[in-house]
């Protein structure tokens, strides 16, 4: 009888330390797991790389009880920053160039004119956007002013220019222009070379905000007022657009 109360005790006990085991393995069952990479470098090619590589591979290889997910570490931080920065450059450059050519087709009540008076500011972006390229400066937090900052500054060279030419024009566009360099260009040409060469003081910085922000600025404004005084005038003296003219007769400007 001892026996077999001896051996109900011992299922009763077996079956409860199985129920204990089950209840906790339940509890700690591992719901995620993680991969971890290490990278050689930071730079935003590689890790763009290693994240289209990642998202290739959870494409191509779906799991049916398992969900992959880009989680977070250094690269993955470093990836969704890079990604918003860019988005937020490309958005930047749409509002400040959009902004600038709205202005300046009120102003002058044509769109050739925003056209025209902007051409060195497409070419100063593209000459700076090369030069990032070339020297493998990366689209960052130190660069995304630039834009904005480049065309505040480098738009007034080309409108004080035409608008001084507005008011001299006698009959001769060559010659109005000619004027309008001899006089607003002695000012364009002192406020741009001030401004170009104070910024570039800050690429001796040892922050590197200053340094990239300095160093870009200054290649900016220094191809905005080369462009402002040779490629616009050239422009209009070859092309003499009708909003010239119709500044002219209109009193527009002036």
């Amino acid at each position: 009888m001892h026996e077999r109360y001896y051996d109900e005790y011992r299922k009763w006990n077996w079956n409860k330390e199985r129920a204990i085991v089950a209840a906790f393995a339940e509890l700690f069952v591992p719901t995620t797991s993680h991969v971890t990479f290490y990278a050689s470098n930071h730079q935003g090619d590689n890790v763009a790389r290693m994240i289209a590589n990642a998202r290739d591979f959870v494409e191509k290889n779906p799991m049916e009880k398992a969900d992959f997910r880009l989680a977070g570490g250094l690269i993955g931080v470093t990836g969704a920053a890079n990604e918003e920065i860019l988005k937020n450059d490309i958005l930047m450059q749409v509002l400040g160039f959009g902004t600038m050519f709205i202005i300046i087709m009120f102003t002058y009540r044509s769109a050739v004119a925003a056209l025209v008076m902007m051409v060195t500011m497409f070419l100063a972006n593209g000459i700076v956007n090369a030069y990032m390229g070339y020297r493998n400066i990366g689209i960052n937090l130190q660069s995304l002013p630039i834009v904005t900052v480049g065309l505040g500054f480098g738009i007034d060279y080309g409108v004080y220019l035409v608008s001084r030419a507005v008011e001299e024009y006698n009959g001769d566009i060559k010659e109005a222009m000619r004027i309008g360099i001899a006089t607003a260009g002695k000012a364009v040409s002192f406020t741009a070379l001030t401004l170009s060469l104070g910024a570039a003081c800050w690429i001796f910085s040892s922050i590197r905000f200053c340094s990239e922000m300095g160093l870009l600025l200054a290649l900016w404004m220094m191809i905005s007022w080369l462009g402002s005084c040779t490629l616009v005038p050239a422009i209009i003296v070859l092309l003499k657009p009708k909003f010239f003219l119709r500044a002219v007769e209109e009193g527009i400007v002036g």
